[in-house]
């Protein structure tokens, strides 16, 4: 998959390259819903967000990038691949609040 394909699955899933974890994390954006699935760009636990450790991703200076590309996506929800809490709106707040 190549960052921006459009992929056949729930109305139109865009790939969005979100590099950091891995090089090759991708998220899966769909502009019809609105919603942002972030994979592992960042963990939604209790009461906060963080990124992923340092010794799990393999290049974490790319990551600050990724949450930017991810906060200027035209989201209403979204949904990280680690989560209590099934409310795509407090996880958007998280991403938008994340450093």
């Amino acid at each position: 998959m190549a960052d921006d394909d459009l992929l056949p699955f729930w109305g139109g899933l865009r790939v969005i390259h979100l590099p950091g974890h891995t090089a090759g994390h991708c998220g899966f954006f769909s502009p019809k819903e609105k919603v942002l699935f972030s994979g592992d760009l960042f963990a939604s636990y209790g009461w906060s967000a963080h990124r992923a450790p340092l010794f799990l991703s393999t290049e974490p200076e790319r990551i600050s990038a990724s949450l930017d590309r991810a906060r200027a996506l035209d989201v209403e929800g979204v949904i990280p691949n680690h989560y209590l809490t099934p409310n795509m709106q407090l996880h958007l707040a998280r991403l938008r609040n994340l450093r």
